[in-house]
């Protein structure tokens, strides 16, 4: 379902997740970057509610990032 983004977009990568810690710490180390916050944490059904958010950064790609 995505394959006309991927055509027509510059990103490197399309979407990565990465699992921290803490997630208050990567909205502050985003924060002075070029990252764009695509949605704010919050509880993942599908990750037995622990807190996802999503960060997009121009001519990379999406970032979800899970506490």
């Amino acid at each position: 379902p995505i394959i006309n983004y991927l055509n027509k977009s510059n990103e490197i990568i399309y979407h990565i997740c990465y699992k921290v810690n803490s997630i208050k710490n990567v909205k502050e180390l985003f924060s002075g970057n070029r990252a764009i916050c695509v949605s704010e944490p919050k509880p993942a059904i599908l990750f037995d509610n622990k807190l996802v958010s999503f960060y997009y950064i121009n001519n990379v790609g999406l970032f979800e990032v899970l506490q």
